[in-house]
């Protein structure tokens, strides 16, 4: 097992599926997206007979866009989930749903940490060995084949009758949870699609710990009669 600590070069996005809604999820306040538990804003609501009415307005006017934080009162801080900065080089932008990244919860007390799973740190691995591999291997590339073709000779190998794909027993376990304050929301344009829209990052150079086991990997590379045997080029 290899334990190492990783710095960000750039903002990074992994996301879980899900956006935030400017309707009730978050509100903006300065430079700041605070992210609401609407479960607990709701049951505090509850107390209310006047925020209750005005919550029954609400819902009769929820298809115009407006926010309920609005309409009836802000959050509290104990309704607040975490808070991350809003960094975007357009003064007053319209920001209406939010990407979320990937995040866990770290306690009782329902906090949050954002993570980098396993998978996808092994794909960056893996993209750096096969770069490493053609650049210093260029006879593997033949421009009539598709890469992946290439990419699975490279990673592919035969023990006896079965073909064994050795990236499988590479392991790599999901980074530690790091805090929300690690996170900030900017505008992501994808040029080429035309397509922009405000999502949840990592920050450039915050510092996340992941560990590997590539002990089987290595069992098995061992037991392997390979005619190039370029996958020994990794070294931990």
């Amino acid at each position: 097992m290899y334990n190492y600590r990783l710095k960000t070069l750039t903002p990074i996005h992994i996301g879980n599926g899900k956006k935030l809604s400017n309707n009730f999820d978050y509100f903006i306040k300065d430079t700041e997206i605070n992210v609401v538990s609407f479960d607990r804003y709701i049951s505090n609501l509850a107390e209310s007979e006047d925020e209750i009415s005005k919550l029954e307005r609400y819902i009769e006017t929820l298809e115009k866009g407006n926010s309920i934080f609005d309409l009836i009162r802000k959050p509290t801080s104990e309704e607040i989930k975490y808070s991350v900065i809003l960094n975007t080089q357009t003064p007053n932008p319209e920001v209406g749903e939010i990407v979320e990244h990937i995040k866990t919860v770290l306690n009782e007390k329902g906090e949050y940490g954002a993570y980098i799973p396993g998978s996808t740190i092994k794909g960056f691995i893996r993209l750096a060995i096969l770069y490493k591999i053609l650049k210093e291997n260029a006879n593997l590339v033949n421009c009539d084949e598709k890469i992946k073709n290439t990419e699975e000779k490279i990673f592919s190998a035969k023990l006896q009758k079965q073909t064994l794909e050795m990236m499988t027993y590479f392991k790599v376990a999901d980074s530690e949870p790091i805090s929300t304050k690690n996170l900030e929301v900017r505008n992501i344009i994808i040029t080429n699609n035309k397509i922009s829209e405000f999502a949840e990052v990592i920050k450039k150079d915050a510092e996340i710990k992941i560990s590997i086991e590539d002990k089987e990997f290595q069992e098995k590379l061992g037991k392997l009669d390979l005619k190039y045997k370029y996958l020994e080029t990794i070294k931990i």
